[in-house]
């Protein structure tokens, strides 16, 4: 199974919740380069809107990947500093061996939100459904973020300078500013 027939997969049963979704991490990250890249994931950014009383992120892709018959884990990101030891900031869904993983990253990952809410204008084709991807720029600062906790994530460097060769980013002050409310930079 490769990352996209696994994202196929996922993509159907999640259409059909009560939630929003973002499609991000390398596959999204191929969208906007110059050049493709290979991944072994597919990264879902996840947030429930506020008038979604009483869910939580966590439970449900937890809920979610059980009921497609897909392990799921906790996930934590070493590095970062949070008001709570018990933070988790991804569900990681396995499916064994070498196969490729789907990981959720919740809302306590400081970019998820507004990243997610942005996506829902920012609908790609894949073939197989329209699936609201990350824009280019909160993809940037989502790399950037992910730079600031472990500087030496070679793809995030590639993915970063590749995003940024190409033609993607439209709204640079969109960027710097948001880059800047999280002590982010990067060189653009």
């Amino acid at each position: 199974m490769t990352p996209i027939e696994l994202l196929k997969l996922v993509l159907e049963p999640l259409n059909k919740e009560d939630c929003l979704f973002a499609l991000c991490g390398g596959v999204a990250s191929s969208v906007y380069r110059s050049s493709f890249r290979v991944t072994n994931d597919v990264d879902i950014a996840l947030f429930f809107p506020p008038e979604i009383v009483g869910k939580s992120e966590r439970e449900f892709a937890i809920q979610f990947l059980e009921r497609l018959g897909i392990k799921a884990s906790l996930g934590w990101i070493p590095g970062i500093k949070t008001d709570s030891e018990d933070a988790v900031f991804l569900i990681i869904g396995e499916l064994g061996g070498f196969l490729p993983t789907v990981d959720f990253l919740l809302p306590s990952l400081p970019w998820v939100k507004q990243a997610v809410i942005r996506a829902q204008n920012n609908r790609i084709d894949f073939g197989f459904g329209s699936i609201p991807t990350i824009t280019p720029e909160d993809l940037l600062i989502s790399k950037a973020f992910a730079l600031s906790i472990e500087p030496n994530r070679l793809q995030d460097q590639d993915d970063i300078a590749s995003i940024l060769d190409g033609e993607s980013v439209k709204d640079r002050r969109y960027l710097e500013e948001n880059l800047k409310k999280l002590g982010l930079s990067i060189a653009i």
